[in-house]
């Protein structure tokens, strides 16, 4: 799969496991997008390998991810 990504994307992962997450966040900061993931203590599954450039509690993550796409 290609993705079109670069410092004006930002990628948002939520609660979950598996190589899936793991490989579309390191595809989009590979491309420089910013990513966002959901912190262990709000997510009901934690198993994401390796930390977002940032890590919010659930109730964050929309106000953040609307600063980024603005940057």
């Amino acid at each position: 799969m290609t993705h079109n990504l670069d410092a004006n994307a930002a990628g948002v992962l939520l609660s979950g496991m598996g190589a899936n997450s793991a490989k579309g966040r390191l595809n989009s900061q590979q491309h420089g997008a910013r990513t966002l993931g959901q912190d262990e203590q709000s997510s009901v599954i934690w198993g994401m390998p390796g930390a977002a450039g940032h890590v919010v509690p659930l109730d964050k993550v929309a106000q953040l991810a609307s600063r980024l796409v603005r940057m």
